[in-house]
């Protein structure tokens, strides 16, 4: 009798950027559906955004550390800044 495994490896994609004080850490959820630790100097989020057609259909800051308010205009840069790791470079 053969036994079946319980719990399969994770396959996942990895893509990881450093620059100065900049590090990202891009990780495959499922098809399209990315997750994302971004530090700026020592803030750090985690970021989950959905793509589509070369575009950033859905965005959501799950997690802040050491980030005291996040407005809509640090959303707005840090949609900015994903989407140039992350299609860009």
């Amino acid at each position: 009798m053969q036994q079946l495994r319980l719990f399969q490896p994770e396959v996942c994609l990895y893509k990881k950027f450093s620059y100065e004080n900049i590090k990202a850490t891009f990780k495959s959820i499922e098809t399209d559906i990315y997750e994302v630790v971004l530090e700026l100097n020592s803030n750090r989020f985690l970021i989950v955004f959905k793509t589509a057609m070369s575009h950033i259909e859905q965005f959501e800051i799950v997690a802040v550390k050491w980030f005291v308010e996040v407005t809509m205009n640090i959303v707005r840069v840090i949609r900015k800044i994903v989407y140039k790791l992350y299609f860009e470079i």
